[in-house]
């Protein structure tokens, strides 16, 4: 199925929520994005398995690093099948010591699943 307008809208206000709440480390409004039953995987780590457990992970960044989402939306694909969307392509990010010393770039496949989309046909 082709993507309209309105679920590519959907998607990036939804993005777009994510990133700041990340740049700004609030923690909680970026747990808010995630199910109870997130499943986060890496190729360089086990999979991270529930909302609890990516709070864990992520409160050992938070405060200690400015971390920020580089990618844009050029950088991936949607596809939607009903109410679900599939949103795949290249993500990446930079995290700033908060103390000072490098910033450190990451970046990798990324892959994301949504429901329900209200604006799906």
């Amino acid at each position: 199925m082709s993507v309209n307008d309105d679920v590519r809208a959907e998607i990036e206000a939804f993005v777009a929520a994510s990133k700041s709440a990340m740049a700004r480390n609030d923690l909680d409004a970026v747990l808010a994005t995630m199910t109870d039953d997130v499943v986060l995987l890496s190729a360089a780590a086990p999979p991270v398995v529930g909302r609890e457990a990516v709070r864990q992970m992520y409160s050992g960044l938070v405060g200690k690093f400015r971390m920020g989402n580089t990618a844009t939306s050029a950088d991936f694909t949607v596809d939607v099948v009903g109410h679900v969307a599939v949103v795949f392509g290249k993500d990446s990010a930079k995290m700033t010591p908060v103390d000072g010393g490098p910033t450190m770039m990451m970046s990798g496949p990324g892959v994301s699943v949504t429901w329900p989309l209200t604006s799906a046909r």
